[in-house]
């Protein structure tokens, strides 16, 4: 045995003891902190097939902590792109019986939901036909809209993760192979906060954070929000029963839960009506699965009345087609450039990550969370308050070190919250 492939064998041989540990690591805080995982739950756990193993070691840890039962859904995307093309055009809106069923149950026991991302080929969804898949997407949309009603009102503990696969990573990083991978966990061991010596520790200090962030906002009683910046002249009218959110949220009789991890965001639903102005979209959204980039709105009475991409034009016209709503605001969001993600500079072509690096705006569906009593408010009662009751959710990220957000009080006093992509309060 040569001295270089000596030193290859044993670099390979930390790695996957390192790997390992910080697996292990990232499942407990998967279960731990972003589901609050007690003896008796029921877990349901979605991925792409490229995640098995990962999936299978929330599972035996989900059992060993007293899991009653661990469902498994493991995607194969091709079968999605196959079904775009050569399904016929009478059968595209078809969902199952037990689908319904499923979402019905979920929602009964209190199920806890973890999905885990990163796509093993990001690109594949390019050879979708867009046309036919949003018939397929809105069919699945109006099934699965309780289950998301019951997750963001705590119902359900949800929480997302991700996990870098080999390709993806190349895209973040142009790198190649298991360089690109290496790479890419020597990123998220950092943002996911997996390199301290208890990461559900810290991360709970930064929720408290995140919670003091959203408290001083609440404290402020906005009218409105203003984002200046390049191509951005916007303004995104607030309820007067605004209520912001950052950190862990609150399950009924589960104690808290952290939905996405990581995450480094406040938010709040907007009032859909009051929208104005023109935004420039600062990193890339996958829309219907694949890209828009360099994307712009402009905003007349609450609603999209012009848009333009240089690339994906074509998603944003789909998702608009599947449900008109989705031309109105349901979330606004403020990150500033202390996140971890956006001092990596690194745009991840997630948006779980890239949500978590700038501000943003979503979209389509609004939080009941985001109003004062909205969980208990009915759907038409939320429309009436301001709240998208759209069957999509898009973010779309505004910000960045040249973004700037004031807020405007009721009594027409201003306050600076973000200046040059910074809180300043």
């Amino acid at each position: 045995m040569t001295l270089p492939l000596y030193k290859h064998v044993l670099r390979d041989y930390f790695w996957l003891m390192t790997s390992n540990r910080v697996l292990e690591k990232y499942a407990d805080l998967v279960l731990d902190f972003g589901i609050n995982l007690k003896p008796g739950q029921k877990i349901r756990i979605n991925g792409e097939i490229v995640h098995k193993d990962f999936v299978a070691l929330l599972a035996k840890k989900a059992y060993q902590r007293g899991a009653q039962y661990v469902h498994t859904d493991l995607s194969i995307p091709m079968l999605g792109i196959n079904r775009s093309h050569h399904q016929k055009d009478e059968y595209l809106d078809y969902v199952p019986a037990f689908a319904k069923a499923q979402v019905e149950q979920y929602i009964q026991e209190r199920w806890s939901l973890v999905s885990v991302g990163g796509m093993e080929d990001p690109e594949i969804n390019k050879r979708m036909n867009q046309d036919r898949n949003s018939v397929i997407t809105k069919a699945g949309m109006q099934i699965s809209k309780p289950l998301s009603h019951a997750a963001i009102t705590g119902v359900c503990p949800w929480t997302i993760v991700a996990l870098p696969t080999q390709k993806w990573a190349e895209k973040v990083t142009g790198k190649k192979g298991k360089r690109a991978v290496d790479l890419m966990w020597k990123d998220l061991i950092s943002i996911l906060r997996l390199n301290k010596k208890s990461p559900i520790e810290s991360w709970r200090k930064h929720s408290e954070l995140l919670k003091a962030r959203g408290e001083k906002l609440n404290g402020m009683h906005l009218q409105s929000l203003h984002f200046t910046g390049p191509g951005t002249d916007l303004w995104v009218g607030l309820s007067s029963r605004a209520l912001w959110h950052g950190g862990a949220m609150k399950s009924e009789g589960n104690g808290d839960f952290f939905p996405n991890i990581p995450s480094e965001e406040i938010f709040t639903s907007p009032d859909f009506r009051l929208t104005e102005g023109r935004v420039s979209v600062t990193r890339p959204v996958n829309v219907l699965g694949d890209q828009v980039i360099g994307a712009w709105f402009e905003f007349k009475g609450g609603e999209v009345v012009k848009y333009g991409a240089k690339y994906g034009k074509n998603l944003i016209e789909n998702y608009f087609k599947i449900d008109p709503k989705a031309k109105r605001l349901g979330e606004v969001a403020l990150v500033d450039g202390s996140s971890p993600i956006f001092k990596s500079k690194r745009v991840f072509h997630n948006i779980l990550f890239d949500e978590n690096a700038a501000c943003h705006i979503a979209l389509g569906r609004g939080f009941p969370i985001g109003l004062t009593g909205g969980a208990n408010l009915s759907e038409a009662e939320l429309e009436n308050e301001g709240c998208n009751q759209s069957l999509l959710h898009t973010d779309f990220m505004i910000g960045s070190e040249k973004v700037s957000v004031e807020g405007l009080r009721a009594d027409g006093s201003v306050v600076p919250i973000i200046k040059n992509g910074k809180f300043v309060i």
